[in-house]
């Protein structure tokens, strides 16, 4: 039997309920203590998992902590973050890391010089459609890619933005539809085509009183020469799942919400390869469960015990920010935006 991992959450918000629930689920790791600013909201979710709860950040870090699943506001990241690895204490992060890519950097070089896992949840890699698909475009049988296709039309009520101040602003969410609602799919699409070399992109503020985007769209070219787009919405009702198109020169595949279809070269050669359950995330932000958090968790556990990288780790977790941030450049300066690093 390995060690007991001594896990805190830092945030008790929505989905830091995924995180208990998942971790509970896990052997060898004991939940043991949560953090909120909000003490009310910190008592009650300790109350719920039966742990200790702190409205005090200092005194949350000074429990004998081996990891911390950071669950608050995007911009408010960094400092919990940092605060935690200095102590030694391993991170890992809900999505995005942080509200910039220089805070951003700052959680990699933290780790690094404190000898740290940091790691940012993109549950949905973890996914049995989204695991799948990595096989099926690894095994070379779409032939050469040619076009990705994201589409995330999903809708978000008024009352939504409205249930926290933090919501749809620049300094706390770091973005809108693009930042946190397509996030997941980007990160997707990146997985499977690699980096992107350059975008040109258009947001904006559609049908909700929020600062930042609620619809957005954007051209891209892959290192690999290949072609994509993405749109990406809160704004239309009812919401459609989420779609994610990988074509190529000898067949195409396609994850509409949790299912996968592969097609062949010619059109009567359509495969279903996973049927996945049916998620209400288009309409509803809590409407999936934690079963892919989980997975991603015990990645995340073997990563310390063997002293690895994990799957997703921070320079995995910037490569969506970066590339979202670059849409909002080419978007506000109405340019082509290229990348950094893409050929890497």
């Amino acid at each position: 039997m390995g060690k007991i991992l001594r896990w805190g959450i830092a945030g008790c918000g929505s989905v830091a309920h995924v995180h208990a629930l998942a971790l509970k689920e896990i052997e060898n790791v004991r939940l043991i203590a949560c953090f909120d600013k909000l003490g009310e909201g910190a008592r009650n979710f300790g109350s719920k998992f039966n742990i200790k709860w702190f409205d005090n950040l200092n005194d949350f870090l000074s429990e004998p902590l081996d990891v911390v699943s950071i669950c608050t506001p995007s911009g408010v990241r960094k400092s919990i973050a940092l605060e935690s690895m200095k102590k030694g204490i391993h991170v890992i992060t809900e999505k995005p890391m942080e509200a910039t890519l220089e805070a951003i950097d700052e959680m990699i070089e933290a780790a690094k010089e404190n000898h740290c896992v940091l790691g940012c949840i993109f549950q949905t890699r973890f996914g049995e459609a989204e695991q799948k698909l990595r096989e099926v475009v690894d095994s070379g049988i779409l032939g050469e890619l040619v076009l990705a296709e994201a589409d995330v039309l999903w809708f978000r009520s008024k009352d939504y933005y409205a249930s926290s101040k933090w919501r749809g602003t620049w300094k706390f969410d770091g973005g809108g539809a693009l930042m946190n609602q397509a996030i997941h799919t980007i990160d997707l699409m990146l997985w499977y085509m690699g980096p992107v070399k350059r975008v040109f992109g258009i947001s904006k503020t559609l049908s909700h009183s929020i600062e930042v985007e609620d619809t957005a769209v954007a051209v891209l070219e892959f290192a690999n020469g290949s072609l994509g787009n993405i749109k990406a919405t809160t704004s239309v009702a009812p919401g459609f799942p989420r779609k994610l198109g990988i074509y190529g020169t000898k067949g195409s595949a396609e994850l509409i919400g949790e299912s996968l279809v592969v097609y062949g070269s010619k059109g009567t050669e359509r495969k279903l390869l996973v049927k996945g359950e049916t998620v209400a995330t288009a309409s509803n932000p809590a409407g999936f469960s934690h079963e892919n958090h989980k997975r991603q968790f015990l990645d995340f556990i073997q990563a310390i015990q063997r002293g690895t990288r994990p799957k997703i780790d921070g320079y995995e977790g910037r490569k969506a920010v970066e590339l979202i941030f670059s849409i909002y450049e080419s978007s506000s300066k109405g340019i082509v935006v290229e990348l950094q690093g893409a050929s890497s």
